[in-house]
């Protein structure tokens, strides 16, 4: 959720849409624990891509794969598998 740039006080996220060619906006994190990094690292970019419902049924096809994932509007959604801490802080 920090990496990207800034123009003119605007955050933009280093991730690029490739359909339209800019910034994916919609998602803010992607955090993907998976049973090697190359599979995480993979599943964390198209789940920045999807919507919030196609990313979701995506990962849930990958098999030992577990997500969190918080959308633009601070809506969170994670796998039913997610060890991580499920409080989450907002800056």
């Amino acid at each position: 959720s920090r990496r990207g740039f800034e123009i003119d006080g605007c955050h933009f996220s280093h991730i690029i849409d490739p359909r339209t060619g800019y910034p994916v906006n919609h998602i803010v994190s992607a955090t993907v624990i998976a049973d090697n990094c190359m599979t995480a690292d993979i599943a964390a970019t198209c789940l920045s891509v999807m919507s919030a419902d196609q990313g979701t049924i995506f990962i849930e096809s990958i098999e030992n794969v577990q997500y969190l994932l918080i959308s633009e509007d601070g809506s969170i959604r994670q796998s039913q598998n997610w060890r991580g801490n499920t409080s989450i802080a907002h800056d």
